[in-house]
């Protein structure tokens, strides 16, 4: 009974922030969201970039200096005060908006002529290469 009451106490998530919007120019990256609802406080929030951990700030905003020639993916988690509850990741914005692909539908087109064999138990796989609009990249 003790261990229900405890985890009762810490109760509910903050709610994945919304509207999260960004710009990068001349090197500076600048994003903002909303604050989203917790039934406690959101007591601030972690940033992320690339997929990957970059930093925690304690307000719905953040700015940092970046390359403008490197496509960057950002998203943030909500988190309130101990213990800890972590929201569901905002949606993502990526940046800078010149860098991405006008159109991203097209897809590359299928490897053709697979051919194989096993020589000494060592599997060699060759095929001719798919080709797309781009650049095909593996």
């Amino acid at each position: 009974m003790l261990v229900s009451s405890i985890v009762g106490a810490a109760g509910s998530a903050p709610a994945a922030p919304a509207n999260l919007a960004g710009s990068l120019v001349d090197g500076k990256v600048a994003l903002s969201w909303d604050v989203p609802a917790d039934d406690e406080g959101v007591e601030g929030y972690n940033v992320y970039v690339n997929n990957q951990y970059r930093t925690t700030v304690l307000s719905n905003s953040y700015t940092a200096q970046l390359n403008t020639d490197t496509l960057y993916s950002f998203y943030v988690v909500a988190f309130d005060a101990a213990p800890r509850q972590f929201s569901s990741a905002s949606e993502s914005v990526t940046l800078p908006e010149s860098l991405i692909p006008n159109d991203l539908t097209i897809p590359p087109s299928v490897p053709r002529n697979l051919t194989g064999s096993v020589t000494d138990g060592t599997l060699s796989l060759t095929w001719q290469p798919s080709t797309d609009d781009e650049a095909v990249q593996g």
